[in-house]
């Protein structure tokens, strides 16, 4: 059996206090624009090994969608936003666009097929998902945490302008 001690409480309390402000910065920077979001905390996400393996974690992390285009998630250290293309959109996206922003492109209904992983190449990235049966691709940005949550709005503005959706 677990025994919370007061000094776990209160690192608990200071992650979970960086978390749900990083959610109200971010959901603020997007609704008072042009987007419309929700926010919550979820659990059972999941995330990979080093080994490959991916293991579900039970604590919950805040989550925005943006209604229509991405979702947010918001974790320890990281946030990544998470957004989806039709399989001919994403075989023509300039990967360039992104700049140097860590992208992982996944199918959508096998998620764990990687087809792009920082560092590798865009060419061997195309020829995986023309091999796929796939008919949306999933990409997952990743931000340090430290990222100004104002420039979420103009990365969905970008996100959207490129045909992207969730």
């Amino acid at each position: 059996m677990f025994t919370m001690t007061e000094d776990f409480r209160r690192e608990l309390n200071k992650m979970y206090s960086e978390l749900s402000s990083k959610m109200t910065q971010i959901a603020v920077a997007l609704t008072h624009r042009i987007f419309q979001i929700d926010a919550g905390w979820y659990s059972d996400h999941e995330h990979e090994l080093p080994d490959g393996t991916w293991q579900i974690d039970s604590f919950p992390v805040p989550v925005i969608t943006v209604k229509g285009f991405s979702e947010i998630h918001i974790e320890p250290g990281k946030v990544s936003v998470t957004a989806r293309l039709k399989r001919d959109d994403a075989l023509a996206l300039d990967m360039g666009i992104f700049g140097d922003i860590p992208v992982e492109v996944f199918g959508v209904e096998h998620c764990y097929e990687t087809y792009y992983r920082p560092g590798g190449s865009v060419d061997d990235m195309r020829k995986s998902i023309r091999a796929s049966d796939e008919r949306e691709i999933g990409f997952a940005f990743s931000f340090p945490f430290v990222k100004p949550a104002e420039e979420y709005y103009d990365f969905c503005k970008l996100l959207r302008r490129k045909g992207f959706y969730y």
